[in-house]
């Protein structure tokens, strides 16, 4: 039977909830370097990298390309209620603009937005345009229980990932049979 013991409170690596950053002070270098630190792919390429958080599904979004720019950040969708993204936008300008604005390196900006999912879908509101202080007490909580999860990998990715090889090691096919051959709860109670 599988077995996996998770520690009570995993140990954090550069990113907890008591250290985060309010997401109305995020600034771009911040959320870059966070992506960066969560690269399991160690590419500059665009790539995604997807977990869950408890219930709620959590994207790390690095070097997304569109024809406005490059996108970095993270997408949180707690169930089927809402989602917020927190990403950090550099723009695509050609090198003769830059170069005739006297400038090194594109603009980047903060996009920090929240959308209800569900029956009622809203389009996507900017945090720092919401006003209801309940629903922006609530995204500050998410983005703290965000850096608690992020520091959480960020630990097992500097640690060699010590609960997916605990993990790897005891998901046998004799652990998967007895699983699936273990009585549900509702089974027990119906009749």
């Amino acid at each position: 039977m599988l077995t996996l013991e998770l520690p009570e409170a995993p140990e954090k690596l550069y990113y907890s909830a008591g250290d985060a950053h309010p997401p109305d002070k995020l600034e771009s270098d911040k959320i870059v370097q966070m992506v960066i630190d969560l690269d399991v792919a160690n590419s500059d390429s665009e790539h995604y990298v997807t977990g869950w958080m408890g219930l709620n599904s959590v994207v790390v979004i690095r070097n997304y390309q569109n024809k406005r720019g490059t996108a970095n950040g993270f997408v949180l969708n707690k169930g089927d209620r809402y989602r917020l993204s927190i990403q950090s936008i550099e723009f695509r300008i050609p090198k003769i603009v830059l170069w005739m604005s006297f400038r090194r390196k594109p603009r980047t900006m903060e996009l920090i937005t929240y959308e209800t999912l569900g029956d009622q879908p809203s389009g996507m509101q900017q945090y720092r345009n919401i006003l209801e202080e309940e629903l922006r007490q609530q995204l500050d909580e998410d983005w703290r229980e965000l850096n608690d999860y992020l520091g959480a990998a960020c630990w097992q990715i500097e640690n060699d990932v010590p609960l997916w090889q605990q993990a790897h090691r005891e998901i046998t096919l004799d652990a998967i049979n007895q699983l699936s051959a273990a009585p549900f709860p509702h089974q027990t109670f119906a009749s």
